[in-house]
């Protein structure tokens, strides 16, 4: 099948793989973004590209387009600021201004992210689903460099039965930006 914009399916992915992103994709943007409506089809395509396994260049220039051009506040990345204490310092030194613009590339990266490990996770979860009954309990793993946020440590301290309230409310990636949580599973709880 040929690549376009106009719904025709994106090479290297299956019609599910593209249902289940697209409704990651209009997912998040509706929970971080709810006042703002905008054409999303160029950002869509851009994400589909990254799925199956082009570079992620097109689609972040998309999201920088996104926030250079909306100028709309994103609570989430304030909140991120605020926690890990500013944006990663300017090389170059030019970090002097007053009221400096918002580091739209760093938003970008982070929005990336966001809607990447969404899709990773909702995949993981749908198969996981499907083999519950072999591997019935399920954790959160955290990449612990020093960047993850402490109750996500201490929540994958424990393995939980799929069934079990927590996972009907765990969405992942969790509200905060740059979370690299994702679910494993196992046969015995250990």
């Amino acid at each position: 099948m040929r690549e376009e914009e106009g719904g025709v399916r994106m090479k290297g992915l299956t019609e599910e793989q593209e249902r289940l992103f697209e409704t990651v994709f209009h997912s998040i943007l509706k929970e971080d973004f709810p006042h703002h409506r905008w054409d999303v089809s160029r950002f869509l395509y851009a994400g589909k590209q990254v799925i199956s396994g082009r570079d992620d260049r097109e689609f972040k220039r998309q999201a920088r387009l996104f926030f250079s051009e909306n100028r709309i506040r994103w609570v989430r990345y304030e909140a991120h600021l605020a926690y890990w204490g500013g944006p990663e310092p300017d090389p170059y030194g030019d970090d002097e201004e007053e009221n400096p613009e918002p580091d739209y590339w760093e938003m970008a990266d982070l929005l990336t992210h966001r809607i990447v490990m969404a899709y990773m996770n909702a995949g993981k979860r749908q198969k996981y689903e499907q083999e519950a009954d072999t591997f019935p309990f399920w954790c959160l793993r955290v990449i612990n460099d020093g960047r993850a946020y402490p109750d996500c440590i201490e929540e994958s301290q424990t393995a939980r039965h799929y069934t079990d309230p927590y996972w009907q409310s765990k969405k992942l990636p969790c509200a905060r930006l740059f979370c690299r949580c994702f679910i494993t599973r196992r046969e015995r709880q250990e």
